[in-house]
């Protein structure tokens, strides 16, 4: 969970023009599939990031501004987790989306993110090549397939 929050923090530092232009709020999308039969796997990554939102509001935010998350459910469908990520990659003032857990949705919802210079970070995907298909705005939290094989 921390993990989550350090690399969103280091993305916000090292690339601020999305989040930080005069916003007192820095707005973070969610995607996860809250419904569905991914819903299992991805519901606890939410409530997680919820708990760390309130941790981080509670101790003066990220350099003085509150946290917002922003929750999107790609309802377990690909053709949902796409367009949720259109959404919030359409979203003034948005600094990053973070979640998933499986590399199909992540495949599916990255790519309108990246293309718009916004951070992406998958909770729990682990194709070792994701990183190079999506570009500098990609990360990864989980090692990737090919590291844990060793």
């Amino acid at each position: 969970m921390r993990l989550y929050f350090v690399i969103c923090l280091l993305g916000m530092l090292l690339f601020p023009a999305h989040g930080f232009a005069g916003d007192k709020i820095i707005r973070v999308g969610v995607l996860y599939n809250l419904t569905g039969n991914m819903a299992a796997i991805d519901r606890p990554g939410l409530l997680g990031m919820e708990m760390a939102k309130e941790i981080i509001n509670s101790g003066g935010g990220i350099l003085g501004r509150k946290l917002s998350l922003v929750i999107s459910d790609c309802r377990s469908d690909l053709d949902s987790a796409a367009m949720a990520s259109e959404a919030l990659a359409g979203q003034k003032n948005m600094v990053a989306v973070i979640g998933l857990n499986d590399t199909d949705y992540v495949m599916a919802a990255a790519p309108a993110v990246t293309a718009k210079d916004i951070i992406f970070i998958t909770a729990g995907a682990t194709m070792q090549n994701l990183p190079y298909m999506y570009g500098k705005y990609f990360f990864m939290t989980a090692f990737g397939d090919n590291m844990q094989a060793r």
